[in-house]
């Protein structure tokens, strides 16, 4: 029994021999094979004035070899005389290569080709080994957050590495080297070692490479992975001359419909996401302000950080029915940690009417008057006597030549903002603080009567204070506060009233204020000064 359990293991291990034989005598064929190919394949070449590309082309066509190298590294374009009959390639190549500096290696039917290696001592020698010394560093993001995977290369040289999880890394280096650090997205950062040994590295975003983030209802999101109909809009576009936030966004996004229906100072306009059209009689939109709802134009654009206007059901999912209208996210800037910086914009605009009607006078008035009266009753309205008195300005407070136009409007209006803000903190506390003024007047114009100002104007101060503290760990705690004090002075009356009655009254009928510094009111007596 023992036997016959000895006789069936060495049956197995001689079979594994065989077949491991076999397998050695097959590689060695192979490498043979490999390395007879060489010497013993002939080519014959005859060229007159050809390329060296050309050469490579008629040897690869008369046998299996196949060239490998570089682009720059060769003249492909140098013209050769060759007339070689049955040579081994190596032959053919020492006689294409002779007096260049490229060189070739032959492996199986694979030709490498390189530069010859510099053997001669050329300028200084490099600093040996030992000259070098441990440089440890930490590379962070603008907000102090480490960078796993950020490269660091000794300028000039193929040596590097990369930080760790923790954004650190340790490199041999010398006094003299120069460090480049770069990261996707970050610009690119250089330092000297000289006496340093280790060093926190600070990088700085591309403007011009950073995804755009959209703000959605639970939380932020690069844009190309939003599938709802949302649109965004920066803070810079949002900063022009107008009161209110809500008249800036004419024109600016697509499915936005913003009317202004006065041009009062201060008034604001009304917006509709995607038509005028919802469910029950409320059409308006749904506006969160840093996760609250209030109003948009109790923000200045200059604190605004994201604006985003959420548009079909996929994207207003979260609000419900809330969302019907449509909801504008708007979130305001916050503080980083970072040393104070202040900021200040100061911005100045100027308003005119896009038409301005051209009146009729006194003498075209009374011409046009006259024509109808002729042609109703024969008679004249106003005879040549009293017509006189009109053109002439000969009693003024008794017939008058007004442009009532021009005597009630002016031509231009103006408006100035101006906001400070203040940002900056710590890793326990951050802070973004800003206040602003807006004033603008209207078009009319001003009267020196004491008693009766009819000039309109609107003045508003905002005060806003983002602060985050970081109370654990874990716990953060924002706050989030904001004010606005707004001062309006109006007309008694609405605005197309004054507009229509402009364009009503004649250039004959009152004078707008007698010679005696009584300001008459059409239809209802006069206001005298004391």
């Amino acid at each position: 029994m023992v036997n016959k359990r000895f006789s069936n293991s060495w049956s197995i291990k001689y079979r594994i021999m065989k077949i491991a034989a076999l397998f050695l005598i097959l590689g060695i064929n192979a490498s043979l094979a490999s390395s007879t190919y060489s010497q013993s394949a002939t080519l014959s070449l005859k060229a007159n004035n050809k390329t060296v590309q050309e050469i490579f082309s008629e040897i690869e066509k008369q046998s299996e070899y196949v060239f490998f190298y570089y682009d720059g590294i060769l003249d492909v374009n140098r013209k050769v005389k060759l007339d070689i009959t049955d040579q081994t390639v190596d032959i053919i190549l020492n006689q294409l290569f002779t007096g260049t500096d490229n060189t070739y290696v032959i492996k199986d039917r694979q030709i490498f080709i390189s530069k010859k290696k510099n053997t001669g001592l050329i300028g200084p020698l490099p600093l040996k080994a030992q000259d070098r010394s441990s440089f440890r560093g930490k590379v962070l993001d603008d907000l102090g957050e480490p960078l796993p995977g950020a490269a660091i290369l000794v300028a000039g040289s193929t040596r590097g590495v990369t930080t760790d999880l923790d954004g650190s890394f340790e490199l041999e280096v010398n006094k003299s080297d120069k460090l480049v650090i770069s990261y996707l997205g970050m610009e690119d950062q250089e330092i000297v070692i000289g006496n340093q040994n280790d060093v926190v590295i600070r990088m700085k975003p591309k403007a011009d490479e950073l995804e755009e983030v959209t703000v959605v209802a639970y939380g932020k999101q690069k844009k190309a992975s939003v599938i709802g109909a949302i649109s965004t809009i920066t803070s810079e576009q949002l900063q022009v001359p107008v009161a209110k936030l809500s008249t800036s966004l004419a024109g600016q996004m697509a499915g936005i419909v913003a009317i202004q229906r006065t041009g009062e100072p201060g008034a604001g306009a009304d917006f509709w996401i995607r038509g005028i059209s919802s469910f029950g009689a409320n059409n308006t939109p749904l506006i969160l302000v840093d996760g609250i709802e209030r109003s948009m134009d109790l923000v200045d654009p200059e604190d605004i950080a994201t604006f985003s206007i959420l548009k079909d059901a996929t994207a207003t999912a979260l609000y419900g029915v809330r969302g019907a209208n449509g909801i504008v996210l708007i979130t305001t800037k916050r503080g980083r940690e970072a040393k104070p910086a202040i900021n200040a914009r100061v911005e100045y605009g100027i308003s005119n009417p896009t038409v301005t009607p051209k009146m009729a006078n006194a003498s075209q008035w009374m011409d046009y008057y006259n024509d109808i009266t002729l042609q109703g009753n024969g008679q004249l309205a106003y005879q040549p006597g009293e017509y006189d008195k009109h053109v002439n300005h000969t009693d003024p407070d008794l017939y008058p030549n007004v442009d009532w136009w021009d005597t009630t409007f002016r031509n231009i209006s103006n408006n100035i903002r101006a906001n400070v803000n203040v940002s900056g903190g710590g890793k326990s506390v951050r802070y973004y603080v800003a206040g602003s003024f807006y004033s603008e007047n209207g078009i009319f114009k001003p009267v020196k009567n004491p008693q009766y100002d009819p000039q309109v104007g609107y003045k508003k101060i905002n005060f806003r204070a983002n602060v985050d503290i970081n109370v654990t760990r874990l716990t953060e705690l924002s706050l989030s506060l904001s004010n606005q004090y707004e001062i309006k002075n109006r007309l008694g009356v609405a605005m197309e009233s004054v507009y229509n009655n402009t364009l009503a009254v004649s250039s004959v009928a009152v004078v707008p204020v007698f010679s005696d510094g009584r300001v008459d009111e059409v239809g209802t007596g006069s206001l005298v000064s004391d």
